[in-house]
């Protein structure tokens, strides 16, 4: 979370310094090269998003283009663009590694909280997690036949609140699953796709396992 702030502040900044110093620019060229008051086109530049102020400035606002202009503010504008690249890029750096914190397989697994020595697994029809700390809830999303259904057991050791959420076809149900084995009452529950969310509440010592097979 660190990167994404740090890059949306650097982004937000830089875009700020970028359009300031092309706005300054432009006043002073416009001075020089412009018919029309400099102010003008400037806030134009400041104003009108997507460059699409400039651009308009260098293809009709300059019928003096040939004249020299002091070029103030013209290096500090190239700084500037400069900066405010790269604080593109830490932006959708940011954006990135966010993303790569919600972790997925081919299974949808997705964990997001705080977890410690966090083991999570899926594999021959077993969805095993140990963890010495969690606090937050991790996620799949398995396709279960009749049968599965049928052989569906949850097995789950450690302190704190576990709860165990079944969604699908937007129903869902959420059982308490802290220290407990047993298996499930499916109810209105057809074979097909689940959502299944379990989630912690300062857990300590976890070792869950939920088979199927």
């Amino acid at each position: 979370m660190l990167w994404l702030i740090s890059g949306i502040t650097l982004f937000v900044v830089t875009m700020l310094g970028f359009i300031t110093f092309l706005g300054l620019w432009t006043y002073h060229d416009a001075r020089v090269k412009s018919q029309h008051p400099p102010i003008v086109w400037a806030l134009l530049v400041v104003l009108v998003p997507n460059m699409m102020g400039f651009i308009v400035y260098l293809l009709v606002g300059r019928p003096n283009k040939d004249v020299p202009a002091p070029g103030k503010f013209k290096r500090l504008a190239i700084a500037s663009a400069v900066c405010f690249a790269l604080g593109t890029v830490a932006f959708v750096g940011g954006l990135v590694h966010v993303t790569r914190m919600e972790s997925f397989d081919a299974y949808g697994a997705r964990q997001v909280g705080s977890f410690s020595h966090l083991e999570d697994t899926l594999r021959n029809g077993a969805w095993e997690i140990t963890a010495a700390h969690a606090n937050g809830h991790s996620r799949r999303t398995p396709v279960l036949t009749a049968e599965e259904m049928d052989n569906f057991r949850v097995r789950a050791e450690g302190t704190g609140q576990m709860t165990l959420i079944i969604e699908q076809d937007g129903r869902a149900v959420a059982v308490d699953i802290t220290d407990d084995i047993r298996r499930l009452t499916w109810g209105d529950f057809t074979p097909g796709r689940f959502i299944f969310t379990i989630e912690f509440e300062e857990s300590e010592n976890v070792d869950i396992a939920i088979s199927w097979r």
